[in-house]
């Protein structure tokens, strides 16, 4: 895992640790935060033929998973 990689995991890592650590429930966490209902969230790995999506849907969150079978991902 690289300095990049490694950097964004402990991000989100302290990002669960705030929320579980707040004394507030998952909604008001998030909207104190900013994200409200389909905020998207998108994930490319070093492997450029898969994404992860994470969306909030106001109830609840939907992982989303695609792989290309052929061609890849590009981004910044």
């Amino acid at each position: 895992m690289d300095e990049i990689d490694q950097a964004k995991l402990q991000y989100w890592a302290g990002m669960i640790r705030d929320c579980q650590h707040s004394g507030l429930k998952t909604k008001e966490w998030l909207a104190n935060h900013g994200i409200s209902k389909d905020t998207l969230f998108l994930f490319c790995g070093k492997k450029n033929n898969r994404i992860k999506g994470l969306l909030w849907e106001g109830d609840g969150f939907l992982l989303l998973y695609k792989r290309l079978e052929v061609g890849a991902y590009s981004g910044p």
